[in-house]
C-alpha cells in the first residue's frame, strides 16, 4: 500500500471519505459472515425498527 501526499487537509479529507465509503460498501468480512460492514448495519438497523 502507497501513502499518498496530499497537498490540502481538505484533499486527505476527501481521499478518506472515499476510502471509508468503499470499504463500508464493497469490502466483506469473515467476522461479519462475508457481510460488507453497510449490510451487515443496516439489516441489524431494519430488524430492530420493525420491532
Amino acid at each position: 500500500m502507497y501513502s499518498p501526499t496530499f497537498e490540502t487537509v481538505t484533499q486527505a479529507r476527501q481521499s478518506l471519505v472515499r476510502y471509508f465509503d468503499l470499504y463500508n460498501r464493497e469490502h466483506p468480512l469473515s467476522s461479519l459472515d462475508a457481510k460488507t460492514p453497510d449490510e451487515a448495519h443496516f439489516k441489524s438497523l431494519s430488524q430492530r425498527q420493525a420491532a
